[in-house]
């Protein structure tokens, strides 16, 4: 096939087309990978805008710029029962193409500002649900006490962090799971009070450690007594802001000596992709969990999803779903859908609904079965209709594509497709996509990074109230009073970057998420730039390893997993 958006061939498999034909849909096309920046383009996953809400006009945090044209409510307004949606509800107008009835319908009808839901104490957080006292977390669920993050699950006391599941009073860390005291750390499991550690499980009182499992008081792969480790540990300074990025840079030197695995993940079977854990026949996925027969999904970190493709953020319990972004919580048989989730089934392009059976083109619904563009209808009255509305598009060459991405009410450069396909602003808006240009912030910094004290001891209070410049984009930032007590315990210096750049820099160590063929760097006894030595006799002997996969690495020297863990073999 010929990509209709990239003009790139792809190719689609025979177990693709099984898939296709058992949902009945057309074959896409789009490539996996447009697919992907499509609904991508329909998620603004941390950056929030201020916004007045369309039934109190009170000023309140959105996920959509004023200049978006979309109505917003806030989270108790949207849930309250004061409103109805279906009295938006209109008839279909077959004289007109779908999705463009569709874009112009979608702004009339409210939607949650936020997307948040179930939480205590978090007004200026957005894409959460279930958490207590976080903020500025983002695409989190069940955490406590958390901020300046992403993609936390089931967390608690846990700053600047990406990617992390079970995890407490973590540090500007990266893929972590289960782990305490996890501080600027990644690829790792099982791990408690250690920093700067790489593709490690089992690890306690560790620092700058690679590919270590099962073992304490360790310094770059060398064991110490109990003793000589915390000497070590103090003589580096690591309560001040000099000695911890000292540190920083050796750890990073040290750690890009040893091999990294072709493919992060645990307890997998069958599986292509990066960042997947126990699942079973899951290809072309990235940062999965517990997904079982599925292909493209992508930040699907919440277990159970099976026989599902083209799934951008969310899951937990997702079956028999395709093109659906930001969608979960019990769903089956669900198609092109956005921000839907609780129990949807059998229902096609809805739109921030909730608890629905048996609907297409809906914005908003809650509770409702056989509705097309929030009018409600008999069973046979809604068949009719949507068979009828489906011919039509396919027709049209509309049926079976996800919502174009000059549709989304989120600017493209603040949505989080400039993140994985970036675009200058005169691209974005030759292709006719939305930018938007932030203007120049108000506050001024009343104190600069050198100005901010070494070490965290002598830090007073008043820090609070100042207002810092980070060094790198000249933005200003503050600290806040339970990011300030963290620090304090943790004994770590205040950041002297704004949370933008701490975000980047931490997700600048995550592998892309398109894979390409390599072979294993193993080459016998050493890595084939002959910077790893080997410690032990690997199944290809002295001869270069022959085994050939599919990664995201780009790394020196990237390694199968029978050489990268012989003793396992």
């Amino acid at each position: 096939m010929i990509c209709k958006n990239c003009n790139e061939d792809f190719t689609i498999d025979p177990e693709d087309f099984e898939f296709y034909k058992k949902i009945n849909v057309p074959p896409p096309t789009f490539c996996w990978k447009c697919r992907f920046q499509r609904r991508l383009a329909y998620r603004n996953d941390r950056k929030p805008f201020w916004n007045t809400s369309a039934m109190s006009g009170k000023k309140i945090l959105s996920l959509y710029p004023p200049e978006s044209g979309a109505s917003v409510y806030d989270e108790d307004e949207w849930n309250g029962d004061d409103w109805d949606a279906l009295s938006y509800g209109r008839d279909y107008d077959f004289s007109r193409p779908f999705f463009e009835q569709m874009h112009e319908f979608a702004k009339t009808v409210p939607r949650p500002a936020r997307s948040t839901e179930g939480n205590v104490n978090c007004d200026f957080n957005i894409n959460i649900g279930f958490c207590k006292n976080c903020y500025l977390l983002s695409n989190s669920g069940e955490s406590e006490d958390c901020a300046y993050g992403n993609e936390h699950s089931f967390c608690k006391t846990c700053f600047d962090c990406s990617h992390v599941t079970k995890c407490e009073r973590s540090y500007g860390s990266l893929w972590v799971h289960n782990s305490y005291q996890s501080h600027f750390s990644s690829r790792s499991i099982d791990n408690t009070s250690v920093m700067f550690c790489f593709a490690s499980k089992g690890l306690t009182n560790c620092f700058g450690c690679v590919n270590l499992v099962n073992k304490s008081y360790h310094i770059y792969n060398r064991p110490y007594s109990k003793e000589e480790y915390h000497q070590k540990i103090a003589a580096m300074r690591l309560n001040t802001w000099s000695g911890l990025q000292k540190a920083k840079a050796e750890a990073f030197a040290f750690a890009e000596k040893f091999p990294i695995a072709y493919l992060n993940g645990v307890l997998n079977d069958d599986v292509t992709g990066e960042f997947i854990s126990n699942s079973k026949n899951v290809h072309y996925g990235y940062i999965v969990r517990g997904a079982k027969d599925c292909r493209y999904l992508q930040y699907a970190q919440v277990a159970k999803t099976e026989d599902s493709y083209d799934l951008t953020i969310w899951g937990q319990n997702v079956v028999g779903c395709y093109e659906n972004a930001i969608c979960g919580y019990g769903m089956s048989d669900c198609k092109f859908s956005l921000e839907s989730w609780s129990e949807m089934r059998s229902s096609e392009y809805c739109m921030f609904s909730r608890n629905l059976a048996d609907c297409f083109a809906c914005v908003g619904l809650r509770k409702k079965r056989y509705c097309i563009l929030n009018k409600q209808y008999t069973k046979e009255e809604y068949e009719q209709l949507r068979s009828k509305i489906i011919e039509k598009m396919k027709a049209d060459g509309e049926y079976g594509e996800f919502f174009p991405i000059d549709h989304s009410s989120i600017p493209y450069n603040i949505s989080l497709a400039q993140e994985y396909f970036p675009l200058a602003k005169e691209q974005a808006l030759a292709k006719g996509y939305s930018w938007y240009d932030a203007p120049p912030s108000e506050h001024k910094p009343t104190m600069t990074a050198t100005q901010i004290p070494d070490a965290i001891e002598d830090v007073k209070d008043s820090i609070l109230k100042e207002i810092l410049e980070c060094i790198e984009c000249q933005k200003v930032y503050r600290v806040i009073p339970m990011e300030l007590a963290f620090l304090r315990q943790e004994k770590l210096p205040i950041p002297r970057q704004c949370p933008d750049c701490r975000h980047n820099e931490r997700i600048a160590q995550r592998a892309s998420a398109f894979i390409e063929p390599r072979k294993c760097d193993c080459h016998g006894a050493t890595s084939s730039n002959g910077v790893y030595k080997n410690f032990a006799t690997h199944f290809h002997g002295s001869d270069p390893c022959p085994t050939e996969f599919l990664t995201s690495q780009r790394g020196p020297i990237v390694y199968c997993l029978q050489c990268l863990y012989p003793e396992a073999v």
